[in-house]
């Protein structure tokens, strides 16, 4: 996917981490995909066993069904219990 500054999403994928991002902003109502896309992929993906302290704060996020190293989008509304307007 090409962006203007990808640093942060590597930067995230060097750590281990799948990094998704809301593209529907930069969409018309027509184009909606209502669901985070895979923007950068961990090599040595992080298993919630080994998580370290500085992102520990994503420890109580689970999305037990998913499997990420699968996924190439992420309709949260369908994993989770979500409360919107």
């Amino acid at each position: 996917m090409h962006l203007k500054r990808p640093d942060d999403f590597i930067a995230l994928a060097k750590r281990g981490l799948f990094v998704f991002d809301w593209r529907d902003v930069y969409r018309s109502m027509l184009n909606v995909t209502n669901s985070y896309e895979l923007i950068a992929r961990p090599t040595r993906p992080l298993t919630m066993g080994v998580v370290s302290r500085d992102i520990s704060m994503l420890a109580p996020v689970r999305l037990e069904r998913i499997e990420f190293s699968l996924t190439e989008s992420l309709d949260v509304e369908k994993n989770i219990q979500c409360v919107s307007r």
